[in-house]
């Protein structure tokens, strides 16, 4: 599964979970930025390293509490795809 499919999933999830639509505008918008940045690799290729290396392209420009919500919702969306059994190894830890 490519992560701009994951990502839609996930979303689409949080939708019918009641997440608000600005709730889900931001997490779309981050979610995208990381493939604008990295590419729209297969979830399973996803790294530490790589997320290290998104974390920092982003970090310069973001105040460090903007940086701290990104990395949490990037770490929910990576537990969510370990709890779908989309993934067997969440890349965020």
């Amino acid at each position: 599964m490519l992560l701009s499919q994951a990502i839609e999933v996930w979303v689409a999830q949080r939708r019918v979970e009641g997440y608000s639509p600005a709730t889900l505008t931001t997490y779309r918008r981050q979610l995208g930025l990381f493939i604008r940045h990295m590419g729209d690799l297969p979830i399973e290729d996803i790294t530490l390293t790589t997320l290290r290396e998104f974390v920092a392209l982003r970090a310069p420009k973001l105040k460090p509490a903007s940086l701290a919500c990104g990395v949490r919702m990037i770490r929910s969306f990576f537990k969510w795809l370990i709890e779908e059994e989309y993934l067997v190894k969440n890349p965020s830890y």
